[in-house]
């Protein structure tokens, strides 16, 4: 069977606790220190990124990365501009609890395409969001700005 485990708090904290207590497939951890949260992260075959918001960056998308962790995420936030689908991770239907519950199936029942993404994941960290890459993006950034300044 599968095993979910569920980090953090909202809302739903309730809900959450109640499912877990009903279902030995589901553990919730609540709020974690940041060391253990990334811990528990690389446990996992995958991150499931269920925000509905559309927010402006989602850390926890890179931190998955970072782990090798592969995401699923709602294609009406920004974690689709991060999350390229079938690659690094899969895109799910907004409010389609359908469409969300198939996905992690194939991925749970696909482990070696869910490594496979993993990989590719945390390439696309290492590339894009490493110290490394964003001073580079940065340095360039500032060298275009002193180029124009001065022509």
């Amino acid at each position: 069977r599968y095993q979910i485990s569920i980090i953090g708090d909202g809302p739903l904290r309730n809900e959450v606790i109640k499912a877990s207590q009903d279902s030995k497939n589901i553990s919730y951890l609540g709020n974690l220190p940041y060391q253990e949260m990334i811990e528990e992260m690389k446990k996992c075959a995958f991150l499931v990124f269920p925000s509905l918001c559309y927010e402006t960056f989602g850390k926890v998308l890179i931190e998955a990365f970072s782990c090798g962790v592969p995401v699923l995420a709602s294609d009406k936030t920004t974690a689709q501009e991060i999350v390229e689908h079938e690659k690094s991770g899969l895109i799910f239907k907004k409010n389609n609890q359908n469409d969300l519950v198939d996905k992690m199936k194939y991925l749970f029942d696909n482990p070696m395409r869910v490594w496979g993404m993993g990989e590719a994941a945390r390439l696309v960290c290492e590339q894009n969001y490493s110290k490394e890459a964003v001073y580079n993006k940065l340095k360039s950034l500032y060298e275009g700005v002193l180029r124009e300044s001065r022509s």
